[in-house]
């Protein structure tokens, strides 16, 4: 019998350890990958951390934050993120980090467990990610039904029928052109148009369910992670972001206010943006949908929550020494430092709508950021081109990486268009940024070229070696 139980437990790990290596060919990939990435690898403690759906990844931008308070931040959010699937992330960062703050975002959709396809598939993004853990394993078990087990526990169960097309996504996730993103936060410069907000306003005002009261499971979730950080001595800020939703729907409207009745009743710290959006300045320009925020929304918000830490909430900051050389928002102050800085003149500040100088950043591993100041707020429309010299070596280091090359081959080139969309300010300081990605470590004769039918060039640099 013994040796039968012991052949079983050997199986079973064996069996596991298999699906555990073979999972990464089967993942839905998601930018989220990249944020847990980030905080796993990391020799760093995060000073603050964010929790939340996409609520949270697109309002709380961790750069503005460091920028801002001179601390290390990162935002954990993923799609839809139920309070209840929050409670494994945050035990999974508990388990590695003591924050100085924990930042949860609540709102009606944070409660909703009814079990569907969309339960189902925000809880599995949000712990397909996560190390394995005794508070995953009971998530599951407690959260799904038996006959789901095996596929909440498996990607490759859960996916099989994707083989043979099913390959292992790469090293860190292809963000498409126009995505913002930092250590877990992510939007767009986009807004949106009127016949956009007609179905979200008509969608929302239908919902007309009032609450008088927090429901108890609602009051239950936010009891247990409150406890969690209690325990673990994190003080938390629970917050709602900005959404066009309560200006239109008396159910979401209720509910936020349910919300904030029973946080204040149990003498958590509460911050509704709904109530301050127009005193913060968030107008529709700063939405990329009815909501969610765009790159420009989060900035205030952002800077707004930095101000309301530092001043309001009197909780001690670590502040230790940080790099903030790939952090857009400290770049975007001259006087720092960057692999390559030019100042233009006056013909060629004319001719590029503005520009008025161009400064090359590394932000990541593999990844770049021109950064181009204005002297206003507008840069009008103009494409570019940023290129540099390759040789059939180098360019096998790109993978299946997608990259556009000249008919000879000697030279990858990046092509984009800048538009009043694209300008951000910060600090009363306008600015326009390109990101590219790339394995090398050496660059040849790179070169940006913009203005009228990309024929001005900006700058020009033979050799420029980075570590």
């Amino acid at each position: 019998m013994i040796r039968f139980l012991l052949k079983a437990i050997f199986l079973i790990t064996l069996v596991g350890f298999i699906l555990q290596e073979v999972d990464a060919y089967f993942i839905k990939d998601s930018f989220y990958r990249d944020s847990i990435r980030t905080f796993q690898s990391s020799d760093r403690n995060f000073d603050i951390v964010f929790f939340g759906s996409s609520h949270s990844y697109s309002t709380f931008n961790p750069a503005v934050i460091e920028n801002e308070l001179n601390v290390t931040a990162i935002n954990l959010g993923s799609s839809a993120q139920k309070l209840i699937a929050t409670q494994v992330v945050a035990d999974m960062v508990l388990k590695k980090n003591r924050p100085d703050l924990a930042v949860i975002n609540v709102f009606a959709l944070s409660f909703n467990e009814e079990k569907n396809e969309g339960f189902t598939s925000s809880n599995l993004l949000a712990i397909d990610f996560l190390p394995q853990s005794f508070s995953k394993s009971s998530f599951i078990l407690n959260t799904f039904p038996a006959n789901e087990w095996p596929m909440a526990f498996s990607e490759t169960i859960r996916n099989h029928t994707e083989w043979p097309e099913s390959k292992k996504p790469s090293k860190t996730f292809n963000y498409n052109n126009d995505h913002n993103h930092y250590k877990g936060f992510l939007t767009s410069n986009s807004t949106f148009d009127d016949g956009t907000f007609l179905k979200f306003e008509k969608k929302y005002k239908a919902q007309n369910k009032r609450f008088d009261t927090l429901p108890d499971i609602a009051k239950k979730r936010i009891d247990d992670i409150a406890d969690l950080f209690k325990n673990n001595n994190v003080p938390v800020l629970f917050i709602n972001a900005p959404s066009y939703v309560y200006d239109v729907s008396p159910s979401h409207n209720s509910y936020a206010k349910s919300i904030k009745s029973y946080l204040t009743e149990k003498g958590h710290n509460f911050l509704e943006f709904n109530e301050v959006k127009e005193e913060i300045g968030i107008t529709r320009r700063h939405y990329r949908n009815p909501n969610h925020l765009n790159t420009r929304g989060a900035i205030l918000a952002s800077t707004y929550l930095s101000a309301y830490i530092k001043d309001s909430l009197h909780i001690p900051l670590t502040k230790t020494p940080i790099n903030l050389s790939g952090n857009p928002y400290y770049q975007s102050n001259p006087k720092n430092n960057s692999l390559f800085y030019k100042d233009l003149d006056s013909v060629t500040e004319k001719k590029l709508f503005g520009i008025t100088d161009a400064k090359l950043y590394k932000t990541g591993e593999e990844t770049y950021n021109v950064l181009f100041s204005l002297s206003a707020d507008t840069i009008g429309s103009q494409p570019f081109r940023l290129e540099h010299e390759v040789t059939l070596e180098e360019l096998n280091q790109y993978g299946e990486q997608k990259i556009f090359q000249n008919r000879n081959k000697t030279k990858i080139v990046y092509y984009g268009d800048f538009s009043n969309i694209d300008v951000l300010t910060y600090q009363n300081k306008s600015f326009v940024v390109f990101s590219f990605k790339s394995p090398l470590k050496q660059f040849r004769n790179l070169s940006f070229h913009a203005g009228d039918k990309r024929g001005t060039t900006v700058f020009s640099i033979d050799t420029l070696s980075v570590k």
